[in-house]
């Protein structure tokens, strides 16, 4: 039973040992696995306890020698669907303020594009965008993980530069854009695909809205009274992170749909389950006032290539007016 249950631990540790300049990513993963196998330890004890009263010595012991790497399997498996196989989540939003006709977004967060994480999320994202017609593409920081390299080296940027959208592609940065002076090279990279990047600054979309992005809450930015105009169209704000405190200032500076992302909806059980204990929104659709606020768990992921409990999403959000 034991040698059953350290099988994710073993993985862990070969990936740990094979590819050294992401051994962090092992540590995390030895961790993880290690309190998946406590897990399954207690489980086994509690179904041995059970059992025992009910069949034969050698059936228990054939059961749990059959069920503990079936366990593994299944987890490890759901773990890599989760985040390989992306899936589309829609909401109605319905604002308080007059539209000539009914906007589709596309919001995607955190892609994280580098070593896991690459052409096969943004084709996924292609046609997904395709297949639902948006009218406006969203990306809501965390666009690379950590650094460009990979971005470059694995040939991305045709695949980023495909990406369409009639009204536009509009992107802001998250915190893992920011690190070692290497935003600048971000920055090229995503003007090069095509996309706007929006630091603290406003465009208006047509006659339909109003689109603010935000700079990350790690670098200085402008308070959202300063920001956000006074107007009789629809403004939606893209805001990397939905620190609470953030998403009050511009609830009472006038926005009327926010989107965000960064927390990846907890990623992996069982921080899933904890995350509302560390975040305020954690994930899902929230009303603030008269700020309506989408979260996303993301189209990438951090750290492990690994989601359980979370999948690989895009958000199709469909806006309406009074």
């Amino acid at each position: 039973m034991l040698a059953a249950v350290v099988i994710g631990d073993v993985l862990m540790w070969v990936f740990n040992a094979a590819m050294p300049t992401l051994r962090w990513r092992g540590t995390m993963g030895l961790l993880l696995f290690t309190s998946y196998a406590v897990m399954f330890v207690v489980a086994a004890i509690a179904w041995y306890s059970i059992g025992k009263r009910f069949m034969s010595a050698k059936i228990l012991h054939t059961s749990l020698l059959i069920a503990m790497p079936l366990s593994w399997m299944a987890v490890i498996a759901a773990g890599l669907y989760g985040a390989y196989s992306p899936t589309t989540v829609h909401y109605q939003v319905k604002l308080d303020k007059p539209m000539s006709e009914p906007i589709k977004v596309a919001l995607v967060a955190d892609t994280h594009l580098g070593k896991f994480i690459g052409k096969h999320h943004l084709q996924a994202l292609n046609e997904i965008l395709q297949r639902e017609q948006a009218d406006i593409l969203l990306l809501a920081g965390d666009v690379m993980d950590d650094l460009p390299d990979d971005y470059r080296t694995l040939n991305m940027h045709p695949y980023m530069q495909q990406l369409s959208a009639p009204l536009g592609k509009y992107v802001v940065l998250g915190n893992h854009d920011n690190y070692r002076q290497v935003q600048a090279d971000i920055v090229q990279d995503l003007q090069d695909a095509g996309f706007t990047v929006l630091r603290d600054e406003r465009v208006q979309i047509g006659e339909q809205l109003v689109l603010i992005g935000r700079r990350d809450k790690v670098e200085p930015r402008l308070p959202a009274a300063q920001l956000l105009p006074q107007s009789d169209m629809p403004v939606v704000v893209i805001d990397h992170q939905p620190v609470p405190e953030q998403m009050q200032a511009l609830a009472h500076a006038g926005a009327d749909l926010t989107v965000s992302g960064h927390t990846h909806g907890g990623q992996i059980f069982p921080m899933t389950a904890l995350i509302g204990f560390f975040q305020t929104y954690p994930y899902g659709h929230y009303h603030i006032d008269n700020n309506q606020l989408i979260v996303t768990s993301g189209l990438g992921l951090w750290g492990l290539p690994f989601r359980l409990g979370t999948r690989s999403e895009v958000v199709i959000i469909h806006i309406t007016g009074k």
